[in-house]
């Protein structure tokens, strides 16, 4: 049961043990051609389109396994322990999303982009790898920290430590309360959030500079493969500008005056 449709291929299994004479079984690549390949293709189409019952095996009359698994009144024929790694992954999102940190942290929570969140959080590493460090570690502590407004800003620091903090303004314009918020928009760190700013376009244009060079490598590995038309004209990588992306910026953040104090 670690894979899927496995009381399929036990029938499959049983069918080349039984039948006389031996069985190969070997990899075709599909639509390449192959013969018995392409009748094999026509006749699954022609059964999905006839609209017959699907094919019902009894799980209880195989004997290469002496149970099977059930979920919701049906027999579950996909690898088992990855169904319940996700069952399990599923019951601890609707917990986190049911705490009240999360309904006021993240108010609009059916907008949020929450596939390109979790890429954030784990640094673009693929969650079901598992793979962490401990600077991976400190690094997805403080960016849940930041996507639920739990960052050691003043105000929060001025309610645990009252006698460290006696107050909760910011440090650089000592004009509003420091808080999740205003980290963002203290016109003091208007120069900082600039630099940030100019550094992820800087990645983002070595990012999509070697993107389109793999595309157009690849492309032309394809076009020389098959020697059709003309060799594909390359595409080209257009760097975002940083005034065109602070532009953009200003439509959705406000920001202070300047001359705030």
């Amino acid at each position: 049961m670690r894979c899927n449709n496995y009381i399929t291929w036990a029938v499959l299994a049983r069918i080349c043990k039984e039948r006389t004479g031996k069985v190969k079984v070997s990899w075709i690549r599909g639509h390449n051609g192959n013969e018995w390949n392409e009748k094999a293709d026509i006749a699954a189409k022609n059964a999905h389109q006839a609209g017959e019952s699907p094919w019902q095996v009894d799980p209880s009359a195989q004997s290469e396994f002496r149970y099977s698994v059930e979920m919701a009144g049906e027999t579950l024929e996909c690898d088992t322990r990855h169904v319940l790694k996700m069952q399990t992954a599923r019951r601890w999102h609707q917990r986190w999303r049911a705490q009240k940190r999360t309904k006021k942290s993240v108010p609009d929570y059916d907008s949020v982009d929450w596939l390109g969140t979790l890429s954030n959080i784990h640094n673009n590493n693929p969650v079901h790898t598992f793979y962490s460090s401990q600077k991976d570690t400190h690094l997805r502590s403080h960016r849940i920290k930041k996507a639920h407004g739990m960052l050691p800003t003043m105000d929060v620091l001025h309610v645990r430590r009252p006698d460290l903090y006696p107050d909760s303004l910011c440090r650089l314009c000592n004009s509003a309360t420091k808080d999740n918020e205003h980290v963002w928009i203290c016109p003091k760190m208007r120069q900082v959030q600039d630099q940030m700013r100019e550094d992820g376009l800087q990645l983002v244009d070595h990012w999509g500079r070697h993107a389109t060079a793999a595309y157009n490598k690849n492309r032309l590995k394809q076009w020389a493969k098959k020697q059709i038309g003309l060799s594909p004209r390359p595409y080209h990588w257009s760097p975002v500008l940083p005034s065109q992306c602070k532009s953009s910026l200003s439509k959705v953040v406000a920001w202070p005056p300047t001359d705030a104090t």
